[in-house]
């Protein structure tokens, strides 16, 4: 059971499907009403200075515990206010970072908002960074010859998929290979996964995608503070990830395995397996440095994982701000 199910759990209610409402007993005695200030705060944190405090947020509340209320009012009167979009998604948090990689391997950017599709953010992932000598697809984290290739990034402009290296950028054809090619040292290119590509040596191969594994991939601020402890570190670059959303939230993302999520404007999907990481996330980057502990403590410390992977089922578009929910039916459980 999770965390925001025992906080439900508390007193009891009897839920009416058909009215969406629900006859609640609570539990009495000041002691009792403590417990439920305390799951709140728990699961929400301390309210920002100057607003009302969890407890007398849920004080505005407590006469009407005795009465029928509505389900969503008893609710929000459990999880501290504002905590729930309605009876079936418990709220887990918002969205702070929207980010899409056009070109795998190579450093990403950092959106407003994007549209999420079935494929995941669109424009993520598309194109490659291959050997045009004997069609070999980057892969920084296995092979040394690659390190490089994090040093460079991609970004969409209108059709076109821009690459910078430091202060130099290209988007088209010989002219991108040349700059790709110069900064790795050898030659290659930039080329859309799915496509057939003619090497050196008048053979062509096919660019398959160098994942499969789900289309989306998110990271949680609470993962990113426990690994910042387990460093001894103030601060854990969420680029070291390539994740595509960030969502700043006190919950366990471990225990969102199996469970179906809503976010931004009519996205949905649910959340597959968790991550587990590779040498990818000690690979230095733009304005990062290789830190190989930042692997050695997460193979240690999480058995390699950190982060989840989902797939989507719904279309919509996310931004940064948008609320990120969890559907109470398919839990598994958390923490």
């Amino acid at each position: 059971m999770s965390r925001a199910t025992d906080a439900l759990a508390i007193g009891s209610p009897e839920f009416d499907d058909r009215s969406r409402r629900c006859h609640f007993r609570p539990h009495e005695g000041e002691k009792e009403r403590n417990g439920i200030v305390r799951i709140a705060m728990a699961l929400h944190g301390s309210p920002k200075a100057g607003a009302p405090t969890v407890a007398t947020r849920f004080g505005h509340f407590e006469s009407h515990c005795r009465n029928e209320l509505s389900w969503s009012a008893f609710v929000v009167a459990a999880l501290g206010m504002g905590c729930c979009e309605n009876a079936r998604g418990l709220m887990a948090g918002h969205v702070i970072e929207v980010w899409r990689y056009p070109v795998s391997s190579l450093g990403g950017e950092k959106l407003t908002s994007g549209e999420m599709c079935l494929s995941g953010i669109a424009g993520d992932r598309t194109h490659l960074l291959v050997d045009l000598d004997n069609g070999q697809v980057a892969s920084p984290e296995s092979d040394l010859r690659w390190r490089k290739a994090l040093l460079m990034a991609a970004r969409i402009e209108g059709t076109s998929v821009v690459v910078s290296v430091g202060k130099h950028e290209a988007s088209h054809g010989s002219e991108l290979d040349r700059l790709v090619s110069e900064h790795m040292g050898f030659r290659c290119g930039i080329r859309a996964a799915g496509t057939m590509v003619s090497l050196t040596n008048g053979s062509t191969v096919c660019l398959k995608p160098r994942y499969d594994v789900t289309p989306l991939h998110l990271i949680t601020t609470s993962s990113l503070r426990a690994l910042s402890l387990e460093l001894g570190k103030s601060f854990v670059d969420t680029r070291r990830f390539r994740p595509n959303l960030v969502i700043s939230t006190e919950s366990n993302d471990q225990g969102w395995v199996g469970q179906s999520f809503h976010v931004g404007v009519g996205g949905g999907g649910l959340v597959k397996e968790v991550a587990k990481r590779c040498g990818m996330t000690m690979i230095a980057q733009q304005g990062i440095d290789e830190d190989a502990e930042v692997l050695r403590t997460i193979v240690r410390k999480r058995h390699r994982a950190f982060g989840v992977y989902a797939t989507v089922s719904s279309v919509g578009v996310v931004g940064v701000g948008d609320r990120f929910s969890l559907s109470v039916e398919t839990g598994n459980g958390s923490n």
